[in-house]
């Protein structure tokens, strides 16, 4: 019994988070909202437009979120933490490294806006409007290209360049 209660503390942050009981938080949630804010710490203390800023959470579900971590969720999170529980996501390492994107053409089907949130959630990634010296990614979406004034500053920097639709699935 004592060797099942230590495993279970190996059991990853997503999972403590879908057994306290959040409403509407099921696997594929908890690990979205784990990839997004590795820390369950963390996580308690975020805003309603933080959840609602991610893909496929809407204000009601932020609003249950943000209501079960102020209410009993935070106090319960820190208690399982000294007991031994995990409160951090493991997360492998992707394009996390790389946080500043700017997008060069258009995606079709995609506004500026989906594509913004899909950094943020897949990549810890925010878009920027122009190419600057902070700029870590230029993406190359449909239309865009050599020709472009962001293309030309991003080889003149030395940004790298990589086709949108290739990252964008990559991070899936």
């Amino acid at each position: 019994m004592i060797t099942a209660i230590e495993r279970s503390k190996l059991q990853p942050a997503h999972c403590v988070l879908i057994g306290i009981g959040v409403p509407c938080i099921g696997k594929t949630t908890a690990k979205k909202l784990m990839a997004a804010c590795p820390s369950l710490l963390e996580l308690s203390v975020k805003s309603k437009q933080w959840f609602v800023a991610l893909p496929d959470i809407g204000d009601l579900i932020a609003s249950q979120i943000v209501r079960f971590f102020e209410e009993r969720g935070r106090q319960l999170v820190l208690e399982l933490q000294d007991v031994g529980l995990s409160v951090i996501e493991q997360q492998n390492v992707t394009l996390s490294d790389t946080t500043n994107y700017v997008i060069t053409g258009t995606i079709h089907g995609m506004s500026r806006r989906e594509i913004s949130k899909m950094l943020a959630y897949k990549c810890n990634g925010v878009l920027q409007s122009s190419v600057t010296s902070s700029t870590d990614m230029l993406l190359v979406g449909d239309e865009g290209g050599e020709g472009t004034t962001k293309y030309k500053k991003a080889v003149k920097l030395g940004i790298p360049i990589a086709p949108a639709r290739e990252i964008l699935n990559l991070n899936k």
